[in-house]
Parts: C-alpha cells; sequence; structure tokens
C-alpha cells in the first residue's frame, strides 16, 4: 500500500511539472503575440498617418527628434507620435506598450542623407523595438513618403 500511495505521488509530481511547463509556454506565446500585434498596429497607424503630411514646412512639421514627431495632417489635424517609458503615445493617449525603442529618421530625396530642416524632408523612416517578452524583441521599420511633398 505505502509503494502504491509513493508511486501514485511520484506519477502525480511529474504530471505537474508536464502541465506546469505547458501553462508557462501558453502564457509566453500569448505575451509574445499581443506585443507582436501592438507593434505592428502601431507602426502601420503611424505610416498612413504620416502619409497625409498636409506639407514639408515648419509650419507642418513642428517637431522633427529622433524620438518626437509632430505634424498637421491634409485636414489640418495635430499629431504627435512619442515614446514615453515603454509607450508609444499619440496626441498623448497611449497607443502601444513595450515599445523599447522608437526612432524617427527623416531623409532627403536621395534617401541617404539626412534631412535636417524640415523642408528638406523627403521620406520618413520609423523604427520600433518591441519587447516581446524577457528576452525577445522584434524590430519594425518602415519609410513613408508623405503624398503632398
Amino acid at each position: 500500500m505505502v509503494l502504491v500511495i509513493v508511486l501514485t505521488g511520484i506519477v502525480f509530481a511529474i504530471g505537474a511539472m508536464i502541465m506546469t511547463s505547458g501553462f508557462r509556454s501558453y502564457f509566453t506565446a500569448k505575451d509574445i503575440s499581443n506585443a507582436d500585434w501592438q507593434g505592428r498596429l502601431a507602426l502601420e497607424r503611424m505610416a498612413r498617418e504620416l502619409r497625409e503630411i498636409r506639407s514639408a514646412t515648419a509650419g507642418d512639421i513642428s517637431t522633427m527628434t529622433a524620438t518626437q514627431i509632430t505634424f498637421n495632417d491634409s485636414a489640418g489635424n495635430n499629431i504627435s507620435y512619442t515614446i514615453a517609458g515603454t509607450q508609444l503615445t499619440r496626441n498623448g493617449v497611449v497607443l502601444a506598450d513595450s515599445i523599447n525603442n522608437l526612432t524617427v529618421s527623416y531623409l532627403q530625396n536621395d534617401g541617404r542623407n539626412t534631412a535636417g530642416v524640415a523642408t528638406a524632408v523627403y521620406y520618413i523612416t520609423i523604427s520600433a523595438v518591441v519587447a516581446q517578452d524577457a528576452t525577445t524583441t522584434t524590430t519594425y521599420r518602415t519609410t513613408v513618403n508623405p503624398r503632398n511633398f
């Protein structure tokens, strides 16, 4: 009888370890999927709105730093994207979490030289590094040519 109890305990212990591993894998996959979805959605929205910048003037691209861009779209709406900690915000409203790094580059029409002023901007490149879990990151990158430039 004691032998049966000991063997049953061992079988249950091994089963518990297998189930724990399965649950851990499920939650890790869920976190990775969530971060991936947020990163893709945020980058797509930024690209869509950057295509609608009204013009390449200092009045329409008022802030152009490596971590922030503020511009007026074709309807005259003022839109600002910035990184605050690990959150990407659009006009102060959180658009995505788990963003480790946001880099905005402004290129001239040759695609290589960095534009120093708004009137020289021809392409805008966005790069976002998304932390999918404690050890996995993915970089999403796109280059946009605003329609009105």
